[in-house]
């Protein structure tokens, strides 16, 4: 595998509620589907790094209050019998090295340690890693259960961590498993709090702001109150990292049990340059949605026979909404329909789809016809997944895109980086607009970020 190289590591922030993996969560992965597409997002970036070792750290394996556990059998088995999930267990292999460098590291700096004998995993760590383990991700694994949290021992388990890491000289990842408040409905599994929803919205927020400073500040009595199990996770994350690499970027956040799942990705590079090669043929690969789109639109008018398309593999095994803006070559608008989460298995599927909607079916515009085709551009547009905010005024519109949702359920969608709408006040008017909602009507908002890939890039 790859060595070290001069940029971040991944970081990531994941839940862990076990009802995040399909097989336990049965009919309710409806309700899921979103946090569940977030978490295999992560877990093929992770994968996509082809990290050497992945260090997990989570709270809830055995603890006390004065040292911190290493989980020390040769192999870890991902187990959650438990939660009615029989399946055969997925094993990585523990890096002991790794672990006794950690705790050398930190016992230079007055951290206590002590050995968690058993191989079947926690929660905490099993559902993150079998995200890891469907992105074909094999190597090795250490798991660091949390103990004491005064006097900054958080951080500096984290910089113990790094430390230890870098000694190996080989490539690695981290994880920070964590739900956050579990008491955000009536039916959260630890009651209704009022603080707990605004708690997680704070939290939110303070990640995607790079916050750290107000992170570790998080009154910890409030956070007990709340019931949540991430801040301190996210502590060893930043002293991991450091200030200056924590640069984050919240993938999605919801609370469909009650439960606030938040998941991020809290390190600089998606896909860090030690493996710019995967990286380049990612990029190539997805250079060929626009034309894949134009295919698809050529098939509806029959210039073209259906098409088998060949696998692609990062795009087959690649969820996503999309969007597929359709332009005269004088930049006129002729179409632009899309999807706001992925509806299809793939992105190619999803591209495809949204290119036929795009052209035939945007009732803004009469349907494309065979004579205009050749005279037309393709754009497609990525969407990261959305997640809330509070705080308008954060919002670039040249980077944020933007989604309106009333009380009643009805939704609109404005892409970013749209000239003439260059305020968050002109995107809100034009989003009312389009979707036929008074700019009076009460209404929650979401951000998102796109990649967008124009078909003269191919």
């Amino acid at each position: 595998m790859s060595g070290m190289n001069e940029n971040e590591p991944y970081v990531a922030w994941m839940p862990h509620a076990p009802i995040l993996i399909p097989d336990i969560a049965g009919e309710r992965s409806r309700d899921v589907v979103s946090s569940q597409s977030w978490m295999a997002q992560a877990g093929k970036e992770i994968a996509a790094t082809d990290p050497d070792i992945v260090v997990l750290v989570s709270p809830h394996s055995p603890r006390k209050r004065d040292a911190f556990g290493v989980y020390r059998p040769t192999v870890l088995r991902g187990v959650l019998d438990q939660f009615g999930w029989h399946q055969p267990f997925f094993e990585f292999s523990n890096n002991l090295y790794l672990a006794n460098g950690i705790q050398q590291r930190g016992a230079d700096e007055g951290l206590l340690f002590f050995d968690i004998p058993t191989n079947s995993l926690d929660h905490g760590a099993t559902v993150p890693l079998y995200f890891l383990s469907q992105a074909e991700w094999c190597g090795d694994i250490v798991v660091i259960g949390l103990g004491p949290h005064d006097g900054g021992m958080l951080e500096r388990l984290g910089t113990c961590i790094r430390s230890a890491c870098d000694d190996q000289g080989l490539s690695f990842a981290l994880i920070a498993s964590g739900d956050m408040s579990h008491r955000v409905t009536a039916s959260a599994p630890c009651g209704f709090h009022p603080d707990a929803a605004a708690w997680d919205q704070d939290l939110i927020q303070m990640v995607q702001g790079a916050d750290s400073e107000a992170i570790k500040m998080m009154d910890e009595c409030l956070r007990n109150t709340v019931a949540e199990d991430s801040v301190d996770a996210i502590r060893v994350a930043l002293g991991f990292l450091g200030d200056d690499a924590f640069q984050p970027e919240v993938l999605g956040y919801e609370a469909p049990f009650g439960v606030g799942y938040g998941t991020a990705r809290l390190s600089r590079e998606p896909f860090p340059s030690n493996h710019s090669k995967h990286a380049h043929d990612e990029d190539t690969q997805k250079k060929r949605l626009p034309s894949l789109a134009r295919q698809a639109v050529m098939e509806h008018l029959k210039l073209a026979a259906p098409s088998i398309t060949e696998p692609i593999h990062s795009l087959h095994n690649w969820k996503a909404g999309t969007f597929v803006t359709i332009r005269s070559r004088n930049g006129d608008l002729r179409g632009c329909i899309g999807t706001i989460e992925p509806q299809q298995d793939n992105i190619v599927e999803e591209t495809r789809r949204n290119a036929v909607a795009s052209a035939f079916r945007d009732h803004r515009f009469s349907p494309v016809t065979s004579d205009e085709l050749d005279d037309l551009q393709f754009e497609v547009s990525v969407l990261h997944p959305p997640h809330p905010v509070t705080n308008l005024k954060t919002l670039n519109p040249q980077c944020d895109g933007l989604i309106i949702q009333t009380k009643a359920g009805r939704r609109g969608l404005m892409l970013p980086d749209i000239p003439q709408l260059d305020t968050v006040e002109k995107q809100i008017e034009a989003i009312c607009r389009k979707v036929n909602i008074p700019l009076d009507t009460p209404m929650d908002f979401q951000t998102f970020r796109v990649e967008k890939i124009k078909e003269d890039s191919v």
